[in-house]
This record gives C-alpha cells, sequence and structure tokens, in this order.
C-alpha cells in the first residue's frame, strides 16, 4: 500500500462556503469558556448553518469545553460528544442547562451560590481581632468539598465547573475570586440558550463511544494532532483536587507529546492507529448520507521533520475506511502568538452498505509511508530514529482505551474543619 495522494489531488473548495467566513475575517465572538485549543464559536455557526438541518444531530468526538454543543443549541439543534479530559468535560457539562427552562436554571443557581455563601462566606470573620481568618488551603477544602460532595447532578455541574475555573494551581483562592467567578458562572448558565434538544457530554473514548448505531448525521470535531501539547496540564491541579488521576487519563491522549519520549516518531504510527479506530466508531453511529467533517491542523513536527495531519487522516479515511474524500476546505488565523496558522477541513460521507471493519495493518503502512516519506525531509541526526520507528511498527499498538474507572480516585469525603475560628 502506498499514499494515494487523495489529499493533494483533491483541489481546495473555496465555492462551498466563502473563505472570509472560514477564515472568520470579521470577529464578533469569543468562546464563552478558557480552554487552549478550542473551535471559534463563529466557525462552527458557519458549518452548522450550512450542513445541518432542523432534525440534525450533531456529535463532536473531541468534546473539548464544548464549542460544538453550545453552537447546537444557539440552533436548537440536539449534540452530543465525548471527551477523556476531565477539564474540558467539566466545562462542557455547563452546557446540559441549554434544554433546562430558565426557571429551573434559576432555583440550581440560587441553590449554587447559597450553598458557597452558607459554607464559605458566612464563615468570615467579622472581627479579625478575635477570629482567625481561613486560609486559602481552607478555601480550597471547602470549595472542592461542595463539589465532590452528593447533590442534585445539576448543581454539581456549577460546583465542580468552580472548582476548574478557579485554576487551583496556577491561579491564588480568595473569597473575592471565589464569588466572582461564581457570580459570572451564574450568569453565563442563566444567559445560555434554550432549547428542547437534548445536549449530552460523554465521558467517554472517541473509539468506544456510548451511543446506538446510525444515531447520528452530522460530525463536527477537531482531533488531537500528532507531538500535540499536553492537553492533562490545563487545570491539572483543580482536577487532581477532584480526585482525577490525570497522568492515567493522558496515556488515552492521542498524539500527544508525552508519548515514546526515547522515540517520539513512534507517535506517528500510534496516531493513524487511532484515527483509524476513532473513525471506524464514527461509521457505526452514523447514520446513511451522514457527513463527518474533521478540522485539523496543516503541519505538526517531530525534531523538525513536518508531518502533515490532514494527509494523513484523509488517507487512513481513503485506504483504510473506504471513505472518499467529498469536499476539502482551508482556513487560516493568526493564533494567540501572533503566528498564522493553517487548518484543513476535510468532509467525508458515509455512503450506503459501507463496510466499517479494517485490519490494524492497514493503518500501519499508512504510518509507515508517511515516515519513508518525512525521512528525506529530516535532519541526518533524526534519521536513525525514523528508520527505527519503521521497523518497530508492527509493535506499536493504539493508545490505551480510557479506562474510567482507572481514571479517579477512590474518593473520599473531604472533611470539613469544624473548629475554624479561635
Amino acid at each position: 500500500m502506498v499514499l494515494s495522494n487523495i489529499f493533494s489531488e483533491t483541489p481546495i473548495n473555496r465555492q462551498e462556503i466563502p473563505q472570509e467566513l472560514l477564515d472568520i475575517e470579521d470577529k464578533q465572538r469569543s468562546n464563552p469558556l478558557p480552554w487552549k485549543g478550542q473551535f471559534s464559536p463563529q466557525f462552527i455557526e458557519i458549518l452548522i448553518h450550512k450542513y445541518a438541518d432542523k432534525n440534525s444531530v450533531i456529535f463532536d468526538p473531541f468534546l473539548g469545553s464544548g464549542t460544538v454543543l453550545y453552537e447546537a443549541g444557539r440552533f436548537g439543534l440536539e449534540a452530543c460528544g465525548t471527551e477523556i479530559n476531565p477539564a474540558a468535560l467539566i466545562l462542557a457539562n455547563t452546557y446540559k442547562f441549554i434544554p433546562i427552562s430558565p426557571r429551573q436554571r434559576e432555583r440550581c443557581i440560587n441553590c449554587f451560590l447559597a450553598r458557597l455563601k452558607t459554607d464559605i462566606w458566612e464563615t468570615m470573620p467579622l472581627f479579625q481581632t478575635i477570629q482567625k481568618e481561613l486560609t486559602e488551603n481552607d478555601i480550597i477544602d471547602k470549595v472542592v468539598y461542595l463539589a465532590v460532595d452528593n447533590e442534585e447532578k445539576l448543581i454539581n455541574i456549577l460546583h465542580q465547573a468552580l472548582v476548574i475555573l478557579l485554576d487551583l494551581e496556577n491561579k491564588k483562592v480568595t473569597y473575592s475570586r471565589v464569588f466572582t467567578i461564581a457570580k459570572n458562572l451564574a450568569t453565563f448558565v442563566l444567559n445560555l440558550p434554550y432549547s428542547e434538544k437534548p445536549i449530552n457530554a460523554y465521558n467517554a473514548d472517541a473509539r468506544n463511544v456510548p451511543l446506538p448505531n446510525s444515531s447520528v448525521n452530522l460530525v463536527i470535531t477537531s482531533p488531537p494532532y500528532i507531538n500535540v501539547f499536553n492537553y492533562h496540564q490545563q487545570y491539572r491541579g483543580s482536577t487532581e483536587a477532584l480526585n482525577w488521576k490525570i497522568l492515567e487519563v493522558a496515556k488515552s491522549e492521542f498524539g500527544s507529546n508525552r508519548k515514546h519520549r526515547n522515540n517520539r516518531f513512534l507517535t506517528v504510527i500510534q496516531y493513524c492507529l487511532d484515527i483509524a479506530y476513532t473513525l471506524q466508531e464514527l461509521l457505526r453511529i452514523c447514520s446513511h448520507d451522514s457527513r463527518i467533517i474533521f478540522v485539523v491542523g496543516r503541519e505538526s513536527n517531530i525534531k523538525g521533520t513536518p508531518f502533515f495531519n490532514g494527509e494523513l487522516v484523509a488517507e487512513v479515511a481513503s485506504q483504510v475506511l473506504g471513505l472518499s474524500l467529498d469536499i476539502r476546505q482551508e482556513r487560516t488565523f493568526v493564533n494567540r502568538y501572533g503566528k498564522s496558522i493553517k487548518e484543513d477541513i476535510l468532509h467525508f460521507i458515509k455512503v450506503e452498505n459501507l463496510q466499517y471493519y479494517f485490519t490494524i495493518h492497514q493503518a500501519r503502512t499508512i504510518a509507515v509511508e508517511a515516515l519513508e516519506s518525512a525521512y528525506p525531509l529530516a535532519d541526518e541526526q533524526v534519521k536513525y530514529e525514523i528508520k527505527d520507528a519503521i521497523d518497530k511498527a508492527k509493535k506499536v499498538k493504539p493508545s490505551p482505551y480510557f479506562d474510567l474507572q482507572r481514571s479517579q480516585k477512590i474518593i473520599e469525603v473531604i472533611n470539613q474543619k469544624e473548629e475554624i475560628y479561635v
């Protein structure tokens, strides 16, 4: 098997959607939740407006903080997604309030704020000369206790989101900051669009989705890239405070640069395997004629050697799963560091009677071809690593599947300190 060049031979389509819209030249909205590597909401709005209808069920297997859920809610559409990163999932869970009536949202928010006021605010010292003020650790203990304590699910979503947004490892936790973030979170939830259509976020692997066959008809997603930064480091202190084993979760991340430190070129092989199994699962849950849209950063580098993510995804989709590349688009934007970034937008269509079973050897072969193509472009001092990766290709396995049981500590209720004042 050799690379088919389906990516390079598919011309970039600039008619389907005007380029200035894809590039968001007129940026009017930003993401309401802070998360690195997330979609621009206007970009998702454009895709949903173009490719969805009132009966669409939208799915994002790499949900992040949930931009696809938010935009689907604005259109009054059903949507769901999977995410293994606990911090991202907790933020995305806030969009579960979209199908909740404004009256019930207000009740949940009032309970959320009342619990904070009772457990934290009312313990503030009135007379500091005779009362001992809570330390930062005391405040953290109380906020975390409220988030892990058994409570109504919707209210618990708010408490957990508060812990994440406090970013315990990197930001100082004070009374003022706790209540400022809590009130901003409350306002955000109150102002979410209302729709009767379900909105769901699942703590699950993109290769093992808790949905029945043929249950979605539009996929919009941006998978991790090769040698991508470590998503699990975002809000790590907060997630660990909520009893997550972050390094256990990280084992299931695709393309992470923490993997294969002895030879990072092995990441290319594992990435192709992971993408193949993801596409296989998408074909299972997608109905006939579903559109599957992958948005991928054009280029990744391993030790100065370029790899083209869109090309790899297109080759795996075409040669391993039999998907044809229906449309290829691109977009350009400037990131937070002032660097111009290109992304490829790849559209695949699930045709009738498409078989979504494959042998793992097929996906490995694509990766080996990519490594062989990269070899002439590599620095001399790393070429031996590429050869080594090719030699070891048959031994590379997919990333471990995410296991919720292994990824959480046994939750022990945090004992509140009863004697706060002296």
